[in-house]
């Protein structure tokens, strides 16, 4: 089994050299790396050809999203070698070199012991300093997603992640509905059947979209419980109103092609309540708080978003 791994940049060299370095001492004749890079002004493609020069580099004029980017490094990987699997993996992770040959392995594994289905392997991701990071979800329904709205986030987390279930014959490999796309080990085959990523999607849900193509077609997604991933973007609480706006408008797209107009009135009904609650709680603390003052400002936008487009 070859392995081409996926790396997506958009300026970040530090991270993205780091990550690279790790990555580094992997046998080729199993892996190969591909980066696309999304215009960074940073010289990351430079930088990369300079020190690195077996990466295979895609460079885009402009910022096209996480997932055309990957459409693009991984077909442009396509025409210079042949491999059988991918890796997508995030540059601010840190990866060891034998997390990634495990995962390999476990998709080995898998493919020789169920070759009717298609499976996709994460490790478990890691905050910065140490604590485990959720990036798993359930099978969550329009009215269990609704319903989060006048939850507090801890609560609603518990609704959309669920509890993975550990498989038999291997009890570390834990069974979920998807994992996020951190990092994620499959068949090129699958990546193919599923069309990759929906480039309509510039940030944010494009892996649940591509998941929930891939758990139509029998996919199953594992948590390798053993393999340990640090991810330094993970732990990070602040939002931008750029990267609100952008996430919340994702979910609408993605709501209303899995489920037609009722996913996009769901999903508009979930952002004006959610915001109406923000901003109420908000309200009183603008005099002493900076985060409220914050959170309120985030949230008008929000809300008047959702309603200018109703």
């Amino acid at each position: 089994m070859k392995t081409g791994i996926i790396l997506v940049t958009y300026n970040g060299w530090n991270m993205t050299k780091s990550c690279l370095e790790k990555l580094a001492g992997l046998p080729q004749d199993k892996f190969a790396i591909a980066v696309a890079d999304n215009g960074s002004s940073d010289g990351t493609p430079q930088k990369i050809k300079e020190n690195f020069p077996a990466v295979f580099i895609t460079e885009l004029k402009e910022n096209k999203g996480f997932g055309t980017a990957n459409n693009r490094a991984i077909r442009f990987l396509k025409n210079q070698i042949d491999f059988d699997s991918i890796c997508l993996l995030n540059n601010d992770t840190i990866p060891e070199k034998e997390t990634i040959v495990a995962l390999q392995k476990d998709l080995q594994i898998w493919n020789t012991n169920h070759p009717e289905y298609q499976a996709v392997f994460s490790p478990q991701m890691q905050n910065e300093n140490g604590t485990a990071q959720v990036a798993y979800y359930t099978n969550f329904s329009l009215q269990t997603f609704f319903t989060n709205a006048f939850r507090t986030k801890e609560n609603a987390d518990i609704r959309l992640h669920g509890t993975p279930i550990p498989i038999s014959d291997r009890p570390y490999l834990k069974s979920t509905y998807y994992t996020g796309a951190v990092c994620w080990m499959m068949n090129y085959s699958l990546w193919e059947s599923c069309k990759g990523f929906d480039e309509n999607i510039f940030m944010y849900y494009e892996d649940t979209d591509f998941a929930w193509r891939a758990n139509a077609l029998g996919t199953q997604f594992f948590l390798d419980t053993r393999l340990r991933l640090p991810h330094l973007g993970g732990g990070s609480t602040d939002t931008s109103l750029k990267q609100a706006l952008q996430h919340d408008r994702s979910q609408e797209y993605v709501f209303k092609k899995r489920w037609g107009k009722r996913g996009l009135l769901i999903s508009k009904l979930f952002k004006y309540t959610r915001s109406g609650i923000r901003i109420l709680i908000s309200l009183p603390l603008i005099p002493v708080s900076a985060k409220a003052r914050k959170n309120f400002s985030i949230h008008i936008h929000l809300f008047k978003d959702t309603l200018c487009h109703f």
